[in-house]
């Protein structure tokens, strides 16, 4: 049996990214994802470009609390993007607008390869944003059209009874 070990949000700080650089010079993770719409992203992607040899390094997609790379006139009027709990029932009612989230999730992947000068091993997304309606959609399109061959998807499946059961982040 293989297990990955894999350390999300590579960018949001120095201090968190200089400890996911400090464990992936170790050994003890298989990976990370960026986080580029943090401010910190452009500072902290070069440090990252050495490690990738032996490290899966993929693009954490973003949706949620932070500002987006453009306009989004619709989901992120003031400048930034919605809490998980606003995002969650905008997917769910057909509130969210495909091209207006297929131009940022576009935007990151473009972030994500000029910083690091190859597209990303994989996807996730931050709070999980890759599995909700419309947005899992362009997420499998990008990953057809735009992506190599072989670019994983992370896909987070729990029972909705064991979700129920360990009453921790039931939402």
């Amino acid at each position: 049996v293989s297990i990955a070990l894999l350390a999300d949000d590579y960018g949001i700080a120095p201090g968190v990214s200089r400890g996911i650089r400090e464990l992936l010079a170790a050994g003890r993770l298989s990976g990370t994802s960026c986080l580029v719409l943090s401010p910190h992203w452009k500072d902290e992607a070069p440090a990252l470009r050495d490690l990738t040899a032996w490290a899966d390094v993929g693009l954490h997609l973003a949706l949620t609390d932070l500002s987006p790379l453009g306009r989004m006139p619709h989901l992120a009027p003031l400048g930034k993007l919605p809490g998980l709990g606003k995002l969650i029932v905008a997917a769910h009612l057909g509130r969210l607008r495909a091209e207006e989230i297929g131009q940022e999730i576009d935007r990151q992947l473009d972030a994500f390869e000029e910083a690091m000068g190859r597209p990303p091993d994989y996807i996730d997304g931050h709070q999980h944003v890759q599995q909700l309606p419309v947005v899992r959609e362009i997420v499998l399109d990008r990953l057809k059209h735009r992506l190599p061959p072989g670019t994983a998807l992370r896909v987070c499946h729990e029972p909705l009874a064991a979700i129920r059961r360990r009453g921790i982040a039931v939402l």
